[in-house]
C-alpha cells in the first residue's frame, strides 16, 4: 500500500492529504494575467479538538515541569 498522508480511502482527497483548488491568478506588470495551481487543506486531516484536550489535563503544567515540583 502506498505512503498516504490523508486517512486512506477518504471520497474527498483519496487519501493524499490535499486535492486541487481554484487557480490563483496575478496580474502582471505588463498587463497580462498569469495562474498558479493551489491545493486546499482536507479536512480528513483535522485533529478532534477532544483528543489533546484529555493528554493535557493528566500532564503537569510548564511552570511545575521548569521548578521540579511534583503533584
Amino acid at each position: 500500500m502506498p505512503h498516504t498522508l490523508g486517512v486512506p480511502g477518504c471520497p474527498k482527497c483519496k487519501g493524499v492529504g490535499v486535492f486541487d483548488g481554484p487557480p490563483r491568478e496575478i496580474f502582471r506588470q505588463d498587463g497580462s494575467t498569469m495562474s498558479y495551481p493551489t491545493v486546499i487543506r482536507c479536512s480528513c486531516l483535522e485533529k478532534p479538538a477532544d483528543a489533546s484536550s484529555g493528554d493535557d489535563a493528566a500532564k503537569p503544567d510548564a511552570q511545575q515541569r521548569a521548578a521540579g515540583e511534583k503533584d
